[in-house]
């Protein structure tokens, strides 16, 4: 991935969204934030990103799995990353990727307390 790889974060918390993209941003990515499932995937048509990192739960008629599902169903090489503060075994099993995927290694991670 090259130093100016374009991020989109997808992220219903508005200031969850500003941490993520200011970390990135000082990791010298280029980064385009939106607040949900039908902004974002407008934005992924358009913008081309390399890498979709969107939260698990967004309000509104399509959360993260849809946008995971729409981003895996297109013809281009964007990795997904999916981030959730809700995270258990039972989250886990509902993301399914039928095929093996490339590792994708990010300079950057946000933890929320």
């Amino acid at each position: 991935m090259s130093a100016k790889a374009k991020i989109l974060v997808v992220e219903d918390e508005p200031a969850q969204a500003e941490a993520i993209a200011e970390g990135l941003q000082r990791e010298d990515y280029q980064v385009i934030t939106v607040h949900s499932g039908p902004e974002a995937l407008e934005k992924f048509r358009r913008l081309d990103p390399h890498v979709v990192v969107t939260d698990l739960r967004l309000g509104g008629s399509i959360d993260g799995l849809g946008v995971l599902r729409e981003v895996t169903k297109s013809e281009t090489s964007c990795e997904v990353v999916m981030i959730t503060a809700h995270g258990s075994i039972e989250n886990l099993s509902l993301i399914h990727i039928s095929e093996p995927t490339r590792p994708l290694y990010i300079s950057y991670a946000v933890f929320c307390l």
